[in-house]
């Protein structure tokens, strides 16, 4: 099962993350690596309290990566460094779209 995590490092240099389909399933960590670790933990011990109440578990989040400039358009991006944007468009709760830019 795989849900989709955001990642931030805060102003005292932690990491934190939440897994945004849990409410309320937050983790932190020194490293981006200890981060994940932990969130991981925390999906694990949200999920397996869920069964034990008989609650439903939350679908995860399906997300496709659409790339906005393909083939025609590539020709007119290129004098920009070939730069490309991805748009990962999410199915999360409020139509919450995450954006994530990605230059090659």
């Amino acid at each position: 099962m795989k849900f989709r995590v955001l990642v931030e490092q805060d102003e005292d240099g932690f990491f934190v993350a939440e897994c945004p389909n849990l409410p309320g399933v937050v983790s932190q960590g020194k490293t981006r690596e200890e981060v994940i670790i932990n969130i991981k933990d925390a999906i694990k011990g949200y999920l397996e309290s869920l069964k034990k109440a008989n609650e439903p578990i939350p679908r995860p989040i399906t997300e496709e990566v659409v790339d906005i400039y393909g083939s025609v358009a590539n020709n007119v991006w290129s004098r920009f460094n070939k730069t490309t944007f991805n748009i990962r468009l999410s199915s999360s709760s409020l139509n919450r779209n995450s954006y994530n830019f990605k230059a090659k």
